[in-house]
């Protein structure tokens, strides 16, 4: 895929990430940043959560199964479940950089063909490779942008 753009911003993102939790204040870090949103600190925990899921169980499925369908999944209720609050957020920062650094190395491992690969989100439908792997590091500025809304 001649994208040229997507590995560095996969690459970057968790420095991006990590540079602007750097920026808000300790008594911002675990409180939501809007009704309805997770804190920085869930934020984190939450990309975390998602890196391995993105890549185990569906662009790793589109590519081994094409058509496949996969899970979705509740956020907030994950989040319940797996206990953000108890999280160390310096660990699930750590975690996050090792998980996006095998998403690399799988994004990097993909033919051309392989990028057209597809599965099926129960939400949005048909997806390529392309579409999931865009979808990771647009997830990544999504939430980026979140954290910036309690900057000072």
């Amino acid at each position: 895929m001649k994208n040229y753009y997507l590995i560095p911003a996969l690459s970057s993102n968790p420095t991006i990430l990590r540079r602007t939790l750097e920026l808000i204040t300790p008594e911002k870090i675990t409180i939501p940043t809007h009704a309805d949103r997770f804190s920085p600190h869930d934020v984190i925990c939450h990309l975390n959560d998602w890196e391995p899921i993105m890549r185990e169980e569906r662009m790793k499925l589109a590519f081994a199964n094409p058509g496949a369908a996969f899970l979705a999944y509740d956020e907030g209720e994950m989040a319940i479940e797996r206990n953000y609050a108890a999280r160390d957020l310096q660990q699930q920062l750590a975690e996050f950089v090792s998980e996006r650094a095998k998403t690399i190395e799988f994004v990097q491992s993909l033919s051309e063909e392989d990028w057209k690969k597809t599965a099926y989100h129960p939400e949005r439908g048909e997806v390529t490779l392309s579409d999931l792997v865009n979808m990771v590091a647009c997830h990544d500025i999504y939430h980026v942008d979140q954290l910036w809304a309690v900057i000072p």
